[in-house]
């Protein structure tokens, strides 16, 4: 599969935890109205976990195109200050990656999250957001690679002349993307070989897995 990237901004107002309540319950007369940026991304990211996005199944990775968010923050301003933690945070910022199949663009997954993020908007008009898209890099291609490529022929004979046996499985489809596709998409046959067991930062994959890929 492939890979894209982008990052949210919410924007809210400054106020202490105390009284965000109070107004909530009973807004003062005048007074402005305290607006958390982190319960705002919190909405945002719930909706976009259950975006119907525009693409068409790809049957050799049905459980794709998956949304991920690993990295959020929020504090004071844009730099979010973590000082003062009983204020409220009036900027939160969210990295979410989408794992993408055959058809779907950075365009196109920016075009459902815009999508997504104004009919929340419609419910709750406080909502103030900014996405930001990388600019030149747009994000791992998804990829449908040949498996007679030569490439991988080479690696087969290789892994069974060292390794005295066949290569358990060849075209394995994987939720990971990885720097190959941008290879493959270039016009470079290009693959990616490792061991079985998981992913490499998972705990039950051992280093020493990896010196058959020395050897080969």
């Amino acid at each position: 599969c492939g890979g894209v990237s982008l990052t949210i901004h919410t924007r809210g107002s400054v106020g202490s935890i105390h009284e965000g309540i109070s107004a909530s319950e009973s807004p003062r007369l005048g007074a402005q109205k305290e607006i958390d940026a982190f319960r705002k991304m919190v909405k945002i990211l719930d909706a976009l976990e259950k975006t119907e996005m525009t693409f068409k199944p790809w049957s050799k990775l049905p459980h794709a195109p998956a949304f991920s968010c690993g990295t959020i923050t929020a504090g004071r301003g844009r730099d979010h200050d973590p000082r003062s933690s009983y204020f409220m945070a009036d900027f939160c910022t969210a990295i979410v990656n989408y794992a993408t199949v055959p058809g779907q663009t950075q365009d196109t997954i920016l075009a459902d999250v815009q999508r997504t993020i104004e009919k929340l908007k419609e419910e709750d008009p406080e909502i103030q957001y900014e996405i930001v898209a990388p600019v030149g890099y747009r994000g791992f291609p998804p990829i449908d690679a040949r498996p007679d490529m030569p490439v991988i022929e080479a690696i087969k004979s290789n892994y069974r002349r060292v390794m005295g046996g066949d290569i358990k499985e060849v075209g394995a489809p994987s939720l990971m993307p990885s720097d190959h596709t941008l290879l493959y998409a270039a016009g470079v046959d290009a693959v990616c070989y490792g061991p079985t067991g998981g992913w490499v930062h998972e705990p039950a994959v051992r280093h020493y897995q990896y010196l058959s890929l020395i050897h080969i």
